[in-house]
């Protein structure tokens, strides 16, 4: 083989490698890309549900494109007007599923098996910011969020077969059930019945005497714990998982960059042109 030969075959070799990396950037491009619009897609996805407002549908602005200034208390409110408000803002933009009913994105996924805690989502999405729908336990924890961060004592108070926040306002015990759109209203036990069938009657929805029996039997009821926990948890894997979309939609753009610009380069080029020898 003859040296122009040699230099033939090594010439078509940088080529062959040349054309390789533009591809390659590209795929990662496009990988990056995919990986991060559907974790876009999933945070903005919408299933406002269809039938009665705060039973199966919403009525109101999905409570995850609430900001929390709107759930804050205002000047000159009282604490239990605020609460009613904050109550009907939560029972109107969620609506009821099942605590599974939830959407994760391949990078929720991924930071979730990364935390080593593969139950922080056993009790479906606790953070407002993601949530669509889920069980009374939830809806209840979206209000007691609210009013702790507004300086009002409460917690998320498990019933025998129902969760409502329970909250406490100058010494004063109530009950608020965001999941039937109803409360405050005063847990005082001498009265509890009536006023459990008074109240949930504004609902129109749920059976009087299950709803009853829930409240009074107090044998059976206590603090639903944990949630505000695993609510920190969820919002962690949430945030990393908005860091990454950032660097991955960076990563994107790099890539095309060095994309077009090795084209550029390849277009400049003046290769020699490979000539063929004639045999004697």
């Amino acid at each position: 083989m003859t040296l122009a030969e040699d230099l033939d075959i090594v010439i078509i070799g940088v080529v062959k490698k040349a054309a390789i990396l533009p591809a390659t950037l590209l795929c990662v491009a496009v990988a990056c890309a995919a990986i991060a619009t559907q974790e876009i897609w999933t945070v903005h996805q919408s299933r406002p549900g269809a039938g009665t407002a705060g039973i199966t549908a919403i009525s109101i602005v999905p409570i995850a494109s609430i900001p929390n200034t709107a759930l804050d208390m205002t000047g000159g409110e009282s604490k239990l007007a605020y609460v009613k408000r904050v109550t009907d803002i939560v029972h109107l933009s969620t609506f009821n599923c099942q605590p599974s009913d939830f959407s994760l994105s391949w990078l929720d996924r991924i930071f979730l098996a990364l935390s080593g805690n593969p139950s922080v989502f056993s009790d479906g999405v606790l953070v407002k910011d993601r949530f669509v729908c889920g069980f009374c336990h939830q809806r209840a924890f979206l209000v007691h969020q609210a009013l702790q961060r507004n300086g009002i004592e409460s917690d998320v108070f498990g019933l025998n077969g129902h969760v409502v926040a329970r909250v406490s306002i100058e010494g004063k015990q109530y009950y608020t059930d965001p999941d039937y759109g109803v409360g405050p209203f005063a847990a005082r036990p001498e009265s509890l019945e009536d006023v459990v069938r008074s109240t949930y009657l504004l609902a129109a929805s749920g059976d009087l005497d299950q709803l009853s029996g829930f409240y009074t039997s107090a044998g059976d009821n206590g603090t639903y714990d944990g949630l505000d926990a695993r609510s920190e948890q969820q919002a962690a894997i949430f945030q990393r998982s908005r860091y990454a979309v950032v660097l991955l939609l960076l990563m994107t753009v790099l890539n095309l960059l060095a994309c077009v610009f090795l084209a550029r380069q390849s277009g400049t080029r003046s290769p020699r042109p490979i000539v063929g020898r004639i045999q004697p």
